[in-house]
C-alpha cells in the first residue's frame, strides 16, 4: 500500500484531525463539539479539507500540526518521566 499516491499520508492527516478535534472538545473550545456533530452529519457532501473545517479544523493553517505536535512532546515527557 506504500505505492499509491497519498495514501499513507492519509494516516497522519487524520491523526492530526482527530487530535485538533479532541484537543478542542476536551479544552472547552465553544462550540467544539457542536461543529464535531456537524462534521459527523456531513457525509460525503463536501471535500474533506471543507468537511474538516465544520469540526474546527484548516489543515491549510499550521494550528492543527501545532496542536498535534504539543500532544506528541507531552507524550514523550511523560514517557520520559515513567523510564
Amino acid at each position: 500500500h506504500f505505492y499509491r499516491s497519498y495514501y499513507v499520508y492519509k494516516y497522519s492527516t487524520g491523526l492530526i484531525s482527530a487530535i485538533c478535534i479532541a484537543s478542542n472538545i476536551l479544552n472547552g473550545v465553544p462550540d467544539a463539539l457542536d461543529n464535531y456533530y456537524k462534521y459527523l452529519s456531513s457525509g460525503c457532501s463536501r471535500y474533506p479539507l471543507d468537511t474538516l473545517k465544520l469540526a474546527g479544523v484548516d489543515l491549510s493553517t499550521s494550528k492543527p500540526y501545532d496542536v498535534a505536535f504539543g500532544e506528541m512532546k507531552w507524550a514523550l515527557k511523560e514517557l520520559g518521566k515513567l523510564i
